[in-house]
This record gives structure tokens, C-alpha cells and sequence, in this order.
């Protein structure tokens, strides 16, 4: 009777599985025009506009089709709610799924809204197209890949491990901590850099502000620095590394361990510190 009843309580977790399962989300919700959107996500495909609309527009839609026999089961959905002029939308998923056979996932998340808000972004696996945001904008991201287009905020904030960023403008201040991406940022004017790889190559195009603090670290990967404008005094530390610069620059100092150079306009003063990687600076 106890084997029957194993047998029996086991056999009410395990579904033979030929199914599709759709939620779907298009609805309309207030924010203040420099709210901010809070969101967290995962294994989507997320677009994120700007518009000149006054509300926000969120439309979700995900389908999962699988076939076999699957174990356990799983509840998803989605809560979005307005909160003192911020909107916050969260992924609530609850039990977990093991199966044998075919899954296939179509999850995307398509948002427009006012120009001026914020975003503070948390996913896994996710991909994100945002364009046209003009507020700060925050993205804490494990395996996922973003491209930022005409996002002209002040104040950005990247944390990812193992995706990559790409960015065509930005201005203001922008700190970046990656593990294995690599980050790409073209026609940018920023005053204040931070920015922190392991394996991946940073590779950075911006104006130098007088009096600008900028800061490059990287373990294995490579610093690739294109001075748009501006300039300053260049202070590097490397080890088993390479430094190449073009421009014009004077050499303070040029040994096995540090690299010192100066250019002949400008206040701004850059850091970077190296192991095992490279660093090219060119100017203009």
C-alpha cells in the first residue's frame, strides 16, 4: 500500500504535456511625465520608447509551447501598479517546471511613454532596446544585452555580467561594472566616468570635460579611449599589458608599469589601471 501511494502522489506531479499557455497585457497607465518606471523581467525581449505621450502604454505578451511530460507546475504574471507617480511593473513567476521534451518561449515586453522618465531595470536573460529616454537610467542585468539609443539623461548606471552595452550619445555622469561583456559607447560628452571590466573590453567616445574625473579598470579585457574633444593629464597603471596612445600628448613618464601623459589642452584627470589587457587613447 505504500509503494501504491508513492506511486500515486508521484503520478499527480507528472502531466504528459501538448499545450500552449498565452498571457497577454495591453493596457494604459498614468505617470508623471519625469516618474520613473521600475521593472523587473526575465528571458524577454523588452522595448523601452520614448514618446511625446503623457501616459504609459505597456503591452506584454508570452507564449510558451511545450511537448513531453513535464514536473511540477508554475504560475506567471505580471502586476503593474502606479505608485506616487512611478509605475512599477514585476514579473511574479511561482513554483518551478522540470520536464522532458520540446519548450519554446516567446516573451516580449513593448513599452512607450513620456520622453522625460526614468528607468530602474532589473532582468535576467533579457534583451533591451531603449531609445529616446531623457531621464537617469539604471539596468542591473545577468546575461542580457542592451542598446541605448538617443538617451539623453545625465546619469546612467550599468551592472552586468556576462551581456554586452551599446550606446550611441550620453552625457553626464555613467559607472559601469561588468564581468564578461563588452560595453561599446559612441558620440558621448561625459563629465564624470567610472567604469569597471574583468574579461571584457571597454571602448569609450566622449568629450573631455575641464575638471572631469574619469576612471578605467579592467583585468583581462582591453580600455580603448577616443578623446572627441577636450583633454587632460593621463595617469596608467599596467601590468603584462600594452599602451598605445596617438595625439598630442606629452610623455611624463613611459615604463614597464606606469604610463604618464599629458595633453596640451584640458584639466580633466584620467585614470586607468590594467592587468593583462590593452590600452590604445587617440585624440583629435
Amino acid at each position: 500500500m505504500k509503494i501504491l501511494f508513492t506511486l500515486a502522489t508521484l503520478l499527480i506531479g507528472i502531466h504528459s504535456v501538448a499545450q500552449d499557455s498565452e498571457f497577454k497585457l495591453n493596457k494604459n497607465y498614468p505617470i508623471s511625465v519625469t516618474g520613473t518606471i521600475e521593472m523587473s523581467s526575465s528571458d524577454a525581449e523588452v522595448t523601452v520608447k520614448g514618446t511625446d505621450r503623457k501616459d504609459v502604454s505597456v503591452n506584454i505578451y508570452r507564449k510558451v509551447t511545450v511537448k513531453g511530460v513535464s514536473f511540477g507546475d508554475r504560475d506567471f504574471k505580471v502586476e503593474v501598479f502606479e505608485d506616487n507617480g512611478n509605475l512599477i511593473i514585476k514579473e511574479r513567476t511561482r513554483g518551478s517546471v522540470s520536464m522532458m521534451g520540446y519548450r519554446r518561449e516567446e516573451y516580449t515586453i513593448d513599452i512607450e511613454a513620456p520622453r522625460g522618465i526614468s528607468l530602474v531595470i532589473e532582468g535576467d536573460d533579457d534583451d533591451y532596446l531603449i531609445q529616446n529616454i531623457g531621464g537617469s537610467i539604471a539596468l542591473d542585468i545577468d546575461d542580457g544585452d542592451a542598446d541605448l539609443r538617443n538617451c539623453s539623461g545625465s546619469d546612467f548606471d550599468f551592472d552586468f555580467d556576462d551581456g554586452d552595452i551599446r550606446m550611441d550619445g550620453g552625457k553626464g555622469k555613467i559607472r559601469i561594472k561588468s564581468d564578461d561583456g563588452d560595453v561599446s559607447i559612441r558620440n558621448a560628452s561625459f563629465t564624470d566616468v567610472e567604469a569597471s571590466m574583468d574579461d571584457g573590453d571597454v571602448e569609450i567616445e566622449t568629450s573631455l570635460a575641464d575638471n572631469g574625473n574619469y576612471f578605467f579598470r579592467s583585468s583581462d579585457g582591453g580600455i580603448y579611449l577616443d578623446v572627441s574633444k577636450g583633454g587632460g593629464e593621463f595617469l596608467i597603471y599596467h601590468d603584462d599589458s600594452r599602451v598605445s596612445f596617438s595625439g598630442d600628448f606629452e610623455v611624463d613618464r613611459d615604463d614597464e608599469d606606469e604610463t604618464r601623459l599629458r595633453s596640451r589642452t584640458g584639466s580633466a584627470k584620467i585614470k586607468m589601471r590594467v592587468d593583462d589587457g590593452r590600452v590604445e587613447i587617440n585624440t583629435r
